[in-house]
């Protein structure tokens, strides 16, 4: 079964993407359901990489969409689930107001204890930026390079902490104590994904639908498995080699039943920000945890379609409107419409 797919029509991605959020779930309703779930944020960064560079990259080079425009497009995407998952924290497990600016805690060893994923949430948002600011106006050449030097660091910074032995990167990022290992896991996998991105871009050969495709979801759920006894190698190895590879597999192929990769893609991110605070209060009253998070599944398709996606689409329509009047532009010659 093979035939020719349009060049930006990505579905096994969003169904990746689906099952990575709902690896994190399991990791957060009981580590041993899904002993290596923390990994599925670097396939995130990885993820966000290469969209990124797949939508921005060309805008941002030729000059057609500055920083400011391109940061308010980031809010208008980021910013719907983001506030209902910091009013879940607030309400839930008594989370501060500047989690809904996405300002973390400074009075508590979790960047954001009412809904610790948020750090990555944080952590995408800066790198996205930097290379929005800065790295694509440098080229390709020092994106590779500052990937590589990323690379090196974060290799280097979790084999020198004695607690990624046995728990691998997964506080790297979370917490304070971690935060060097967190931004380079972000820059990293960002990094990774762009240059996947100018790899496929160079292949220029159109992607086919193929059976064989679906066992690339599979070896996704076997890497996040996967529970060695000295998991900071295994991680290393995963964030470096195994997840960027599996990444461009899924850019080269495409696995056949689209809608359901579709909407496995829909629901990952609503389902990212609300999980930890309904997992923590139904754990902490002795709830049925497992059966609860389940249900999130469905329910975080339902607000993607209810919410996050009319919500959205209305924000980034506005923000056009507003770069068509150059409400965003620093001066005449830059109001070109985004």
């Amino acid at each position: 079964m093979t035939a020719p797919l349009p060049p930006a029509r990505f579905a096994l991605l969003d169904g990746l993407r689906g099952l990575a959020a709902i690896a994190v779930v399991l990791y957060h309703v009981d580590h041993g359901y899904m002993p290596g779930g923390h990994l599925a944020v670097d396939f995130f960064f990885i993820l966000s990489g290469f969209v990124i560079g797949l939508n921005y990259h060309h805008r941002l080079a030729s000059g057609e969409l500055g920083l400011v425009r391109f940061t308010a497009l980031r809010v208008a995407r980021l910013y719907p689930m983001l506030l209902v998952g910091g009013l879940l924290a607030m309400w839930l497990l008594n989370a501060g107001p500047r989690i809904l600016a996405l300002v973390p805690e400074t009075w508590n060893r979790a960047l954001f204890p009412g809904n610790p994923p948020f750090w990555s949430l944080l952590a995408e948002f800066l790198v996205n930026l930097l290379f929005a600011g800065v790295l694509v106006r440098l080229g390709w050449r020092w994106i590779a390079l500052a990937a590589a030097a990323s690379a090196v660091a974060l290799a280097w910074v979790v084999a020198a902490e004695p607690l990624t032995l046995a728990k691998g990167v997964a506080e790297q990022g979370a917490f304070w104590p971690f935060i060097a290992g967190g931004a380079l896991r972000a820059l990293f996998g960002f990094l990774a994904g762009l240059l996947l991105f100018a790899a496929w871009q160079c292949r220029k050969s159109p992607r086919k639908v193929h059976w064989g495709a679906l066992a690339i979801p599979a070896i996704l759920l076997a890497v996040l498995l996967v529970d060695p006894a000295q998991r900071r190698w295994w991680d290393i190895g995963a964030i470096l080699v195994l997840l960027p590879a599996l990444t461009w597999a899924a850019i080269r192929w495409e696995a056949p039943f689209p809608k359901v990769a579709r909407a496995l893609g829909d629901l990952s991110y609503p389902l990212y920000c609300i999980h930890v605070p309904v997992i923590f209060v139904t754990d902490k009253a002795d709830g049925p945890t497992l059966l609860v998070a389940l249900a999130l599944i469905p329910l975080a398709l339902l607000v993607d379609r209810i919410y996050d996606r009319p919500l959205r689409t209305w924000l980034m329509r506005q923000a056009r409107q507003r770069f068509a009047r150059g409400e965003f532009s620093p001066s005449p010659s830059r109001q070109s419409s985004s």
